[in-house]
């Protein structure tokens, strides 16, 4: 059986970036269908949620780019660096569940 590709089964996949996307698109800051994740960010920046800190986020999609698209890939201490800044940003903004 061939797997379809999907940005979620290739490599970096799983960083734990997309967390924080998904609380962002839950706050009314979805992404566009195709739309890169560094004109996103631009775009929650400008809006200058009140509620969101988005200090931060431009640090670790740096981290996650690097994760997904560098063929180096990211260092033990880095991979670390974006799970933990992304886990610490949720801990701040994760919203209960209905």
């Amino acid at each position: 059986m061939v797997r379809a590709w999907s940005p979620r089964t290739a490599a970096g996949g799983d960083s734990d970036f997309y967390g924080v996307e998904r609380e962002l698109a839950r706050r009314t800051f979805p992404r566009a269908p195709a739309e890169p994740l560094s004109e996103w960010l631009g775009r929650v920046q400008a809006a200058r949620p009140g509620d969101v800190d988005t200090t931060r986020l431009p640090v670790l999609l740096e981290l996650h780019y690097r994760y997904r698209f560098d063929p180096a890939g990211l260092t033990v201490e880095d991979r670390a660096a974006l799970r933990a800044g992304a886990h610490a940003w949720l801990a701040r903004h994760a919203t209960p569940r209905a």
